[in-house]
């Protein structure tokens, strides 16, 4: 793990930000995983970014993995008061990256997914990696 991540780990932030879709098909060879399908309120869930392409990307001055849940047939920003992981630093996820980072769920209970926008270096159009879906609950 570089130092500087050891720093930038994500926290939960609260957003006020007006629900917006995400794309669901991440470029092959990049994935964001969670440790599990299931998880209780207040766990912790460990998400884990990994870059088995080619391609180097850019995550802004402030990448965020956003916490999502299904709506109409679509992944859209949940409107939980803790609803985005951030990192807070520059970063620059090269070929063979991969960063894990531990993130309490303090949301009700639902199905959700984290979904991350990073952009391949040079380009100006971003790309999604997202885990699958897992569920919040007793």
């Amino acid at each position: 793990m570089r130092p500087f991540f050891v720093v930038a780990l994500l926290v939960l932030v609260g957003c006020a930000s007006t629900p917006a879709p995400l794309p669901d098909a991440p470029p092959p060879g990049l994935s964001l995983t969670a440790d599990a399908t299931r998880y209780a309120p207040g766990d912790e869930a460990r998400l884990t970014l990994t870059n088995d392409s080619e391609t180097t990307f850019e995550m802004g001055v402030i990448g965020c993995a956003v916490l999502q849940i299904p709506e109409e047939g679509d992944w859209v920003t949940s409107p939980a008061g803790n609803d985005r992981a951030c990192i807070a630093l520059l970063q620059t996820f090269r070929p063979g990256d991969s960063e894990t980072v531990t993130v309490p769920l303090d949301v009700p209970a639902g199905v959700y997914r984290f979904a991350h926008t990073l952009t391949p270096e040079g380009e100006r159009t971003q790309v999604v990696a997202a885990t699958a879906a897992f569920e919040v609950g007793p």
